[in-house]
Protein backbone atom coordinates (compact mmCIF):
# COMPACT_ATOMS: atom_id res chain seq x y z
CA UNK A 1 0.00 0.00 0.00
CA UNK A 2 2.65 2.50 0.86
CA UNK A 3 5.77 1.04 -0.87
CA UNK A 4 4.33 1.50 -4.44
CA UNK A 5 3.62 5.24 -3.90
CA UNK A 6 7.82 5.72 -2.26
CA UNK A 7 9.15 3.52 -5.16
CA UNK A 8 6.86 6.00 -8.04
CA UNK A 9 8.07 9.49 -6.19
CA UNK A 10 11.59 7.58 -5.56
CA UNK A 11 11.56 7.50 -1.96
CA UNK A 12 14.82 5.76 -0.86
CA UNK A 13 13.97 3.40 1.87
CA UNK A 14 10.19 4.55 2.46
CA UNK A 15 7.13 2.63 2.35
CA UNK A 16 8.79 -0.89 3.23
CA UNK A 17 9.51 -2.82 6.62
CA UNK A 18 12.75 -3.77 6.71
CA UNK A 19 16.21 -3.71 8.18
CA UNK A 20 18.11 -0.84 6.77
CA UNK A 21 14.61 1.52 5.71
CA UNK A 22 12.77 4.24 7.51
CA UNK A 23 10.55 3.74 10.49
CA UNK A 24 7.73 5.34 10.01
CA UNK A 25 4.68 3.36 10.97
CA UNK A 26 1.23 4.12 11.96
CA UNK A 27 -0.68 1.77 14.75
CA UNK A 28 -4.70 2.20 14.66
CA UNK A 29 -7.34 0.77 16.43
CA UNK A 30 -9.74 -0.21 13.91
CA UNK A 31 -13.15 -0.26 16.55
CA UNK A 32 -12.59 2.94 17.44
CA UNK A 33 -11.45 4.61 14.20
CA UNK A 34 -12.92 7.42 13.27
CA UNK A 35 -12.55 12.02 12.19
CA UNK A 36 -13.35 14.10 14.53
CA UNK A 37 -12.81 17.07 12.29
CA UNK A 38 -15.56 19.83 11.00
CA UNK A 39 -15.58 22.85 8.89
CA UNK A 40 -15.34 24.30 12.29
CA UNK A 41 -12.35 22.48 13.70
CA UNK A 42 -10.36 20.92 10.74
CA UNK A 43 -7.24 19.86 12.56
CA UNK A 44 -9.39 17.60 15.44
CA UNK A 45 -7.02 14.53 15.38
CA UNK A 46 -8.89 11.19 14.33
CA UNK A 47 -9.87 8.82 17.40
CA UNK A 48 -8.25 5.49 17.35
CA UNK A 49 -4.81 6.31 16.07
CA UNK A 50 -3.02 5.42 18.93
CA UNK A 51 0.46 5.92 18.36
CA UNK A 52 2.96 7.14 14.94
CA UNK A 53 6.21 6.64 14.62
CA UNK A 54 9.01 9.25 12.21
CA UNK A 55 12.03 7.84 11.16
CA UNK A 56 11.51 5.36 14.10
CA UNK A 57 11.01 7.94 16.45
CA UNK A 58 7.60 8.08 18.67
CA UNK A 59 6.10 11.30 17.68
CA UNK A 60 2.06 10.91 18.54
CA UNK A 61 1.32 9.36 21.38
CA UNK A 62 -2.19 9.36 24.02
CA UNK A 63 -3.95 12.69 21.88
CA UNK A 64 -0.48 14.78 21.89
CA UNK A 65 2.60 15.09 19.83
CA UNK A 66 5.53 13.89 21.34
CA UNK A 67 8.03 14.66 18.82
CA UNK A 68 9.12 16.08 15.48
CA UNK A 69 11.15 13.93 13.83
CA UNK A 70 9.65 14.30 10.23
CA UNK A 71 12.28 15.52 7.59
CA UNK A 72 11.53 17.11 3.34
CA UNK A 73 11.80 14.11 1.04
CA UNK A 74 13.41 14.90 -2.26
CA UNK A 75 12.62 12.43 -5.46
CA UNK A 76 16.36 10.96 -5.83
CA UNK A 77 15.81 10.81 -9.44
CA UNK A 78 15.52 14.54 -9.83
CA UNK A 79 18.92 15.07 -8.01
Amino acid sequence: MTGAPAEKFALKDRGVLREGAFADLVLIDLKKLCTRSSFADPHAPADGIEKVFVNGVLSYADGRITARAGKILRNTKLQ
